[in-house]
């Protein structure tokens, strides 16, 4: 039988051409993974300056260049929009694959993914590590009927609509998920949203408002001044910083609830792995500095750093919160 010569040679040429751009692309890996990061990185804060998305950003990026983490240039880019899912679609799309920009993020995009409001999810995009939780206190007035968090969960079961609730869109879930776990029906509350914590203040102060919801930044001045008083905190346990060393957790009053806004750090669709690893240690050195721990301290955040498996649970267990959340008071279906 006659053997093509000619066919024979252009199957090993082929051959050949596959293996140099193989190990052209192993060593471009190599290269990238060694020498990364080679050029300037994006650290985004995907809402407005001052939000909780911007501290965090402008204090990672403080904390790894004051101790010389990262050797290349930095710089924080804020992308307002819907809680930062607009940002969360651009990279689950336009930049994927790409090793030089990663985001803040955070449950508060997570609400806006559950009403299916959102073209992307934490599903959708790299996430990285989780770094913070901040918790939600309920307050009242320092001259409020209610003396406890009891006294106001057994008022809203009683007439619902008699206790004006305050907060932002995203602090709902929290006052829902208390009612629910006090046996009551979350739909039928009164809650009012308040743009801004400010607003929830005043609203507290003038009548308009029997209780607030809101991160615990929020209100930390006026409980401290002695106008507003802290009912309870949605962690597991007190937390250990003035003015919320004496506030009582929902979990050590026997509710079951511990909802909290943590913030991460992601990264594009697709990010290569080197850079993911990279950044993981990175953010691990960041959050054991001096530094970070007196940011966590002023910004009253528990440091909760979280990757791998750990950081996926966390996100499906968040989301299914929310979800149980809107479901029980009638958001969603």
């Amino acid at each position: 039988m006659a053997v093509n010569r000619s066919a024979v040679r252009v199957r090993l040429a082929a051959a050949a051409a596959g293996l140099a751009v193989l190990a052209s692309c192993t060593a471009q890996n190599s290269v990238s993974a060694e020498n990364y990061p080679r050029s300037a990185v994006r650290l985004v804060a995907p809402a407005a300056a001052g939000g909780g998305y911007d501290t965090t950003a402008r204090t990672i990026l403080e904390v790894v260049k004051d101790d010389d983490l990262v050797e290349v240039p930095m710089t924080v880019e804020n992308r307002d929009g819907a809680d930062g899912s607009v940002w969360m679609a651009e990279m689950s799309s336009s930049f994927e694959g790409a090793d030089n920009v990663i985001s803040v993020g955070g449950t508060a995009s997570m609400y806006n993914d559950v009403r299916g409001e959102t073209e992307a999810t934490f599903h959708d995009v790299t996430p990285i590590a989780a770094l913070i939780t901040e918790y939600y206190v309920l307050v009242v007035p320092a001259d409020s009927p209610y003396d406890s968090l009891d006294d106001v969960l057994q008022a809203v079961l009683d007439d619902p609509q008699s206790v004006p609730v305050g907060g932002g869109s995203l602090d709902r879930a929290v006052f829902d998920l208390l009612v629910l776990a006090a046996g009551g029906d979350p739909s039928q509350t009164n809650f009012v949203v308040y743009p801004t914590g400010a607003e929830q203040v005043v609203g507290l102060l003038n009548g308009d408002l029997a209780v607030g919801v809101s991160g615990t930044p929020e209100f930390a001045g006026q409980i401290a001044s002695g106008d507003l008083q802290a009912l309870a905190v949605t962690s597991d346990e007190r937390l250990s910083g003035e003015p919320y060393d004496d506030v009582p957790s929902v979990t050590e009053l026997g509710y079951e609830v511990s909802l909290a806004n943590w913030r991460c750090v992601y990264g594009p669709a697709g990010m290569p792995d080197y850079a993911v690893r990279y950044w993981r240690g990175v953010l691990e050195e960041m959050v054991g500095t001096d530094a970070w721990g007196a940011a966590a301290e002023r910004n009253q955040w528990e440091t909760t750093f979280t990757t791998g498996p750990d950081l996926t649970e966390l996100i499906d267990t968040t989301y299914q919160e929310i979800e149980d959340a809107y479901r029980a008071a009638g958001v969603i279906d």
